[in-house]
């Protein structure tokens, strides 16, 4: 191969790289901008799970509580 050549070709290899490059860089920007709506339904979501499963947490340790009082009586 002549040096031309070879230079061609790595020029063309680089310009090949930095497409894909763009490629990523783009899917990740789209991906970005499509998952606050997507964390803002999920956090509510766990934000009420997280609620739920305290309440019913706190309910069971009075119910116990309350169970443990009633045979020391």
């Amino acid at each position: 191969m002549l040096p031309n050549d070879i230079d061609f070709l790595a020029r063309q290899e680089r310009y090949n790289e930095m497409q894909r490059e763009a490629e990523r860089e783009w899917l990740i920007t789209l991906s970005k901008l499509q998952q606050p709506e997507q964390q803002g339904i999920h956090r509510k979501v766990m934000g009420w799970l997280g609620g739920q499963l305290i309440q019913w947490g706190l309910k069971l340790q009075h119910d116990n509580l309350t169970r443990i009082k009633n045979l020391r009586s």
